[in-house]
């Protein structure tokens, strides 16, 4: 593929992401418990005792009929998982180079900022934390946090750990370890990029940690989310249902994942192509 369909790709998911997305209108329907049970049939179909989780609040209150939609959904997913990992990423941290891990914002939805109230831990990643509910939480207290991507970080457990990621009423598919896909593979338009930041533990110790993430090169590249969700579904590694207007994607065992690689394999920029 050309530069030119990376750039048009870019165009056309930030103005999804700047424009579509927060004005989007959703269709009202009426509650009817049968449509929860129906959501909760088809994600107890994949035999797991934990999920990462992404949840559209607006689209599952508006399709689901829910008066509210985060402690709905969070009853929903605790009757059929023992534990639950929502991430809840800061990019803030970047600009003011602080991570309180009981005071910074997660940045990537209501949902995620929400479950931070009821989580029974959160990562000291400063850039990429979780926030974990259930007997998950143990296991991601011994991680590092200073590479997130590195031996002995939450990717890498998500990954050997063979945890499934659910998306209920999301815009556009999510994922759980696409970009460690992109730094397994060394893809070109990455690089590291370390920085000093101020942590700020739930006891509220302060220290400075050099911290690695991966930064694009140049231009911000979007990945071509529709071209990669077909591809899954073509090849049976991605379930989906529709209720309504709510789409619940479910992506398991990572199976995904050796998928991913073996195209980035082929080829560097197959995901944002």
């Amino acid at each position: 593929m050309s530069l030119a369909s990376r750039h048009y790709n870019i165009l056309r998911y930030g103005i999804r992401n700047r424009l579509v997305r927060p004005n989007a209108r959703y269709a009202s329907y009426p509650y009817q418990e049968e449509n929860c049970l129906k959501v909760k049939d088809f994600l107890s179909k994949f035999d797991t005792g934990c999920a990462v989780v992404f949840v559209g609040m607006r689209q599952a209150k508006y399709s689901l009929g829910l008066d509210n939609p985060f402690r709905q959904t969070t009853e929903l997913l605790a009757d059929i998982y023992e534990s639950l990992i929502v991430p809840s990423f800061s990019h803030s941290v970047r600009i003011s180079g602080v991570y309180d891990v009981k005071s910074t914002r997660s940045d990537v939805g209501n949902y995620s900022q929400l479950f931070l109230d009821v989580a029974d831990y959160r990562t000291l990643s400063p850039y990429k934390s979780y926030a974990l509910k259930g007997v998950i939480a143990d296991s991601f207290r011994g991680l590092q946090y200073e590479n997130d991507y590195a031996p002995g970080g939450a990717f890498e457990f998500i990954q050997n750990n063979a945890i499934t990621a659910i998306n209920i009423g999301t815009m556009a598919l999510k994922f759980s370890c696409i970009h460690y896909a992109e730094y397994l593979s060394r893809v070109p338009y990455v690089r590291n990029v370390s920085r000093c930041v101020t942590i700020i533990d739930s006891h509220g110790m302060r220290s400075e940690v050099t911290v690695t993430e991966q930064n694009y090169k140049g231009i911000a590249y979007k990945f071509n989310l529709h071209k990669v969700e077909r591809d899954l579904l073509k090849n049976e590694l991605l379930h989906q249902i529709k209720i309504n207007d709510l789409v619940v994607r479910v992506l398991p065992e990572q199976k995904y994942f050796d998928y991913i690689m073996g195209r980035l394999k082929k080829n560097p920029y197959y995901l944002v192509d």
